[in-house]
Parts: C-alpha cells; structure tokens; sequence
C-alpha cells in the first residue's frame, strides 16, 4: 500500500489494520461485527510520516463516531 505522508491505524484488540485515510477507517467499523469489539480498548491512530520524526496521534472517538452516523 503507497501512502503519503499521512496514514491511519485501528487498533480493535485481536486485530489490527492500517488504511490510507480516515475515511478507510470508518468504513472498515461499519463492516465489523459490533459484538465482537469493545470500544473502550480500541483505538485509532493517525501517524504522520512528513518528517523525520514520526508523529503519532490518537484520533478521539467523537470524530469517528460523527462520521459512523
């Protein structure tokens, strides 16, 4: 997968994906079996490649959220 310099991680405790964009994201919660995650110990993160060192932000759940509904 070819990124830029920004790329997304969801971390649902069993398993573990990376996406090109936020959008990505979302789109992968919709497919999964809600019963099977628990929210509180998942998370998604944003990792910025622009410089030489990576940054890593967590992305809040409201933002994900907002665009679930």
């Amino acid at each position: 997968m070819k990124i830029e310099k920004v790329f997304y991680c969801l971390d649902i405790g069993k398993e573990k994906y990376v996406f090109a964009t936020e959008d990505e994201v979302v789109e992968q919660l919709k497919k999964i079996d809600k019963n099977q995650v628990n929210l509180e110990n998942s998370l998604v993160l944003e990792i910025n490649t622009s410089g030489t060192n990576w940054k890593f932000t967590e992305v809040p759940w409201s933002r994900i959220v907002t665009k679930l509904l």
